[in-house]
């Protein structure tokens, strides 16, 4: 599944011609077009895979490329090259016996290249990323196109539909990837979602927001012991990319256990649009599709990425009204008052502070809290560029506490 992404690695290190945007597009008017030179000295590094120099690999898959594109098979339909149709994954059934289904939207391109798949909505509360494939999907044009985009926006329409993060039977869709057919019902929405779809592709780029009145600075988390990923997240631009492997069940987990890269966008806040974070994130695939040469849509470098190994949260030691006083972003200190939790019959205050020195990469809304909930998450250990460029020994960092949600 990663040769085809390596081989893309080997062309765009050759090609100085190739470049990434950082400028935002408006929703609608972007069109293909072709980008001007541009000095690619300044862009990610491209580290060894497998300790195997990159212009080294094997080139049977780029020879093989210079044939034309054969029709692309999902869902039982092929789907010729220079396509883009809908089709419908049903995933479960009403209580009526009605069927459940969730459009996949698929554009196959005119000329061969990698299968990118884009999801969202797996959190039906998580609508950032819901927004960020519509209109990926709205910029893109099959003709002139590398490769198939395969877009699932809603992966959860049953939580969509309700805006809840859970499905009915209160079971997190994103703890039971890859799935059973014999499962809970959770699961058998993921085999279907995995087997019809994921399988299908060879990088995936997951959506998903903050939980439970919390929001996430964009950023990226991947696994950057692999040297493809580790180039593929300094290629989306974001200013934030953290180290993980996602939790056991989580749909990036169970596709990299069989052979699928795959990328995390996090962004926002539950059931609340973020047009800055929704603009991030189109720009970011874009780049990334322009860098595995699949669409020409931007047209200068990636900004630089900040890597962190580890994260971990800060939680509130009392119960009361949280009032932060630092934003998304803050680079904070050890010690650091980061906020305050307020008794509201009492007026007895106790300072949160920072357990680190780290920039915060989620933050709760101000509200009223518990003991032990999950305030500030913080991202810790730079892997700055051109000091640490490969992939980061595990013994450098603490393990993120937890990948995708604080309880």
């Amino acid at each position: 599944m990663r040769a085809f992404v390596a081989v893309g690695i080997v062309s765009l290190v050759s090609l100085s011609s190739l470049v990434i945007a950082q400028a935002a597009l408006p929703a609608g008017d972007a069109e293909l077009r072709p980008a001007p030179e541009h000095d690619t000295s300044s862009w990610p590094p491209f580290p060894d895979a497998d300790g195997v120099p990159i212009d080294e690999l094997p080139i049977a898959q780029a020879e093989a490329a210079s044939e034309p594109p054969a029709p692309f098979e999902l869902l039982g339909m092929r789907i010729a090259p220079g396509e883009r149709v809908t089709l419908d994954l049903e995933l479960s059934q009403s209580f009526t016996g009605g069927s459940v289904t969730t459009p996949v939207q698929v554009i196959r391109g005119d000329q061969p290249g990698p299968t990118l798949c884009l999801i969202a909505g797996i959190h039906g509360d998580e609508v950032v990323g819901i927004e960020v494939v519509r209109r990926v999907v709205e910029h893109l044009q099959p003709m002139g196109m590398s490769g198939t985009v395969v877009a699932m926006p809603v992966a959860n329409p049953i939580g969509f539909r309700q805006l809840s993060r859970y499905l009915p039977d209160r079971r997190d869709l994103n703890r039971h990837f890859p799935g059973r057919s014999y499962g809970s019902s959770a699961s058998r929405i993921a085999q279907r979602i995995f087997d019809g779809i994921i399988r299908q592709c060879e990088l995936v780029v997951d959506f998903h927001s903050g939980s439970f009145h919390r929001a996430n600075l964009p950023q990226v988390r991947a696994d950057l012991d692999n040297p493809i990923l580790h180039a593929m997240a300094g290629w989306l631009g974001v200013s934030v990319v953290v180290h993980g492997g996602g939790a056991d069940g989580t749909l990036r987990r169970a596709a990299s256990e069989v052979g699928i890269d795959a990328l995390l966008y996090e962004a926002g806040e539950p059931m609340r649009f973020d047009e800055a974070s929704v603009v991030t994130g189109v720009q970011a695939v874009l780049r990334l599709m322009r860098s595995m040469r699949m669409a020409n849509l931007t047209d200068s470098a990636p900004p630089k990425s900040e890597f962190f190994r580890g994260s971990h949260w800060v939680r509130s030691d009392s119960g009361g009204i949280f009032l932060g006083q630092v934003e998304l972003g803050t680079w904070v200190e050890q010690g650091q008052q980061v906020g305050t939790v307020t008794n509201p019959f009492t007026n007895e205050r106790s300072a949160v502070r920072a357990r680190e020195t780290g920039r915060v990469i989620g933050r709760a809304v101000d509200q009223v809290v518990t003991p032990g909930y999950a305030l500030f998450h913080v991202a810790t250990v730079e892997d700055r560029p051109g000091v640490n460029d490969g992939p980061i020994a595990a013994e450098e960092a603490e393990p993120v506490e937890s990948d995708e949600r604080p309880e």
